[in-house]
């Protein structure tokens, strides 16, 4: 099987975002529910800005959900 050119980048990529979200996590004391609370609010950020590109391109005012 060939691999992507990219696997290989997006798979060191995510390890070494695992760690430094772990970092965080203890240096803030963080549970695990806010954790993935804030995991899933920056998730949600660039997803929105990802729809606003796509639907709307050249007019980044533009909210994902509008005409």
């Amino acid at each position: 099987m060939n691999l992507h050119e990219r696997t290989l980048t997006v798979q060191k990529a995510g390890a070494a975002l695992g760690l430094a979200i772990c970092d965080v996590i203890e240096a803030h004391g963080l549970t695990a529910a806010e954790a993935v609370s804030i995991l899933l609010a920056e998730a949600k950020s660039w997803n929105n800005q990802a729809l606003r590109a796509e639907r709307h391109p050249g007019d980044p005012d533009r909210k994902a959900n509008e005409a």
